[in-house]
């Protein structure tokens, strides 16, 4: 009757490569000790794609991660398969998961070495999108792969995506979720993102994970956005067909406070959206979290997050319960209304004052993560201050900018 959610990521500035789980309902939350087998494991890393392709009754499921880096110049493509199988102490009952790694073999057009990709899988396929590559620039290519895991090899055989003559956005971080209708079959969907422009995007792509073709790329009126612009965001699922496009960052200082939801039409396509409908009055965004929908409609765990590579787990180290319910039919804050023949309107969303920079350089750990962060302020601070800004006691600055003399004496130390 629970839901195990589970993430591997990296820590901070030390690359990891383990296994955090907790057993999550609707009333309590504990942590599960995660067992992993004496077998080949993936090297740490970061910014890499993680999702589940198969979940069994009995509670043991199988994961993929795909691609990430270490240092900015040192991104992968390479795909291991996770299995997590659940068991339980015949001495006091103590739940405990057992945890194996696999590398997989792929073939066909394998995608090339990225972080910060678009990522999404179900039921043995997956689907990457976008990224960075070890140059730092924006991607704008997808494929679809298809999972074997027969005799102990495992397979991932790729095909690149087609099927868009103007082609499909260059961006990292963007939001992503599967989801399958009577008609249109089952499709990607990847939300938002930033692009070569350092300004977060308002697109939603729609890939046809049968066929490997670009659906269509959504967009709002005259080329304006479809849904909030933001990055860094999540996805929780709400019911049959309605998705939460959570959180992230964007261009107001309350988008990690916001969500949009999208409607899936029964032939595939995006038949409805409300955009910038409030979260609760929580001052802790959710930005680069995980959601994870629980077995009621409408409720999702929210784990881990931060601003910055340095800030992961700093929101949300425990997982938080996310209870969208009500609020999601009568938001404190009124929806943009859609246009019904090219999305929402291309009118800005109404947020709240609108982000400026404070003075000075720095500011100190205490002062940011002692007290609940004040999101006009120190959210701003964290993402888009231009000189370097302490956070976690561990000066800041864009990664790619980062000096190898920096980035080995940041490497000490460093929880």
């Amino acid at each position: 009757g629970s839901t195990k959610p589970a993430s591997s990521s990296g820590k901070s500035q030390a690359r990891s490569n383990a296994i955090h789980a907790n057993c999550v309902t609707s009333s309590s939350s504990s942590a599960v000790d995660v067992l992993v087998s004496e077998s080949a494991t993936p090297p740490g890393r970061m910014f890499h794609g993680f999702a589940a392709v198969s979940v069994n009754e009995g509670g043991s499921a199988a994961f993929i991660a795909w691609g990430g880096r270490d240092g900015p110049s040192k991104p992968f493509n390479d795909a291991w398969l996770l299995t997590m199988k659940p068991r339980r102490s015949a001495v006091g009952g103590d739940q405990s998961i057992e945890a194996t790694w696999k590398q997989i073999e792929q073939t066909g057009d394998v995608p090339t070495p990225r972080y910060r990709h678009g990522f999404a899988a179900d039921n043995g396929v997956v689907v990457v999108y976008g990224g960075r590559d070890a140059g730092g620039q924006y991607l704008s290519d997808a494929f679809v792969g298809s999972l074997t895991n027969d005799g102990g090899m495992a397979t991932l055989r790729w095909t690149r995506v087609s099927g868009h003559p103007q082609g499909i956005p260059a961006v990292c971080s963007p939001a992503a979720f599967v989801a399958s209708s009577k008609l249109g079959g089952r499709r990607a969907y990847f939300c938002g993102g930033v692009g070569a422009a350092n300004a977060p995007e308002g697109h939603v792509v729609e890939i046809n994970m049968a066929t490997a073709e670009v659906v269509r790329v959504h967009e709002g009126a005259n080329g304006g956005h479809f849904i909030t612009p933001r990055y860094g965001a999540c996805v929780s699922h709400l019911g049959p067909s309605e998705f939460a496009i959570v959180g992230g960052a964007g261009d107001t200082a309350n988008t990690g406070s916001t969500y949009d939801v999208l409607r899936i039409a029964d032939g595939g396509g995006i038949q409805d959206v409300e955009c910038h409908l409030r979260l609760c009055s929580d001052d802790t965004p959710v930005v680069r979290s995980v959601c994870v929908p629980l077995e009621e409609d409408g409720l999702c765990a929210v784990v881990g997050g931060g601003f910055t590579c340095f800030s992961f787990g700093s929101h949300y180290a425990e997982p938080a319960l996310l209870r969208f319910g009500a609020a999601l039919r009568s938001p404190p804050e009124a929806p943009l209304q859609p246009d019904a023949a090219d999305g929402p309107s291309s009118a800005a969303p109404q947020a709240t004052a609108p982000l400026v920079p404070r003075t000075g350089s720095s500011v100190e750990y205490a002062q940011c993560l002692s007290r609940p962060w004040a999101g006009d302020t120190d959210a701003l601070w964290a993402m888009r201050g231009r000189e370097p800004v302490v956070f976690r006691n561990v000066p800041l600055g864009a990664c790619t900018e980062w000096s190898p003399e920096y980035l080995a004496a940041a490497r000490v130390d460093v929880p």
